[in-house]
């Protein structure tokens, strides 16, 4: 599968990391959200965001995980935890995920103890048909997840409620390898953006898994990579954890 020349790719996390935190901190313009998920931020100064705009990577495989996680040790159970509850058939709000980052998650639980949409929500129905499209047509380009919903999302705009930051995740059979598209508006680098690789990365594997389909790459296009000024001396204390590594990066 042949990718854009001006594409960046990243044979490992650990590449990948450490060019997105200095991307974010050295490149980034500073703009003033209106809206955070479901609350009204204007004015607030912790919310004033450094933001990489249209970025587009890719990622060869998940070799160094671990540093997909370096603003939170904790983030990995959740992710695992995560994907089970997204790719479960049965309806899954608020499920017990949440639990292992409340400091994260608790403050968008309604007043019913529910969030505004998961994943799985949106997700239920999608994947059987996805994998079916994909056995069935290998050379497809319709085996794809929608997680926007045109019929709700776009209604809750301005901090009404919570919208996805995730477009859809498209899959294509290519060269005898599965690869997918990963499609964000919106990426918080400190607090969601490993999380949301690692989220993608294992969904790829289940989909290959389920069509027996040799695993690719990841693709994923950012309309807003950006992280915000309260976790500032956050992403500036991993930017400098890493150049203080002297590791062996090579494969």
């Amino acid at each position: 599968m042949k990718y854009l020349i001006d594409m960046r790719v990243y044979a490992n996390c650990y590449e990948l990391m450490s060019e997105i935190f200095r991307e974010v901190w050295e490149m980034g313009h500073v703009c003033k959200p209106f809206s955070y998920q479901n609350k009204v931020v204007s004015g607030d100064p912790e919310f004033e965001t450094k933001e990489v705009t249209n970025y587009s990577y890719c990622l060869l495989n998940m070799h160094k995980s671990e540093y997909l996680f370096l603003t939170d040790h904790t983030s990995i159970s959740w992710v695992e935890k995560e994907f089970k509850e997204r790719v479960n058939p049965i309806r899954v709000n608020p499920g017990r995920a949440w639990e292992i980052r409340p400091h994260v998650w608790r403050t968008f639980l309604n007043e019913e103890g529910k969030f505004d949409y998961t994943y799985n929500e949106r997700m239920r129905g999608q994947l059987s048909n996805t994998i079916s499209e994909l056995v069935f047509h290998p050379d497809t380009r319709q085996a794809i997840i929608s997680i926007w919903d045109p019929n709700i999302d776009p209604k809750r705009l301005g901090g009404k409620k919570r919208i996805p930051c995730s477009l859809n995740y498209q899959f294509l059979y290519r060269n005898g390898k599965l690869h997918i598209i990963y499609n964000q508006r919106s990426a918080d680098v400190v607090t969601h953006f490993g999380n949301d690789v690692y989220l993608a990365w294992l969904l790829l594997e289940h989909v290959a898994k389920l069509t027996m389909y040799k695993r690719g790459y990841l693709f994923h296009n950012i309309g807003s990579l950006h992280t915000y000024k309260k976790d500032w001396p956050k992403l500036k204390q991993c930017i400098d954890d890493i150049k203080s590594l002297n590791i062996d990066i090579r494969l």
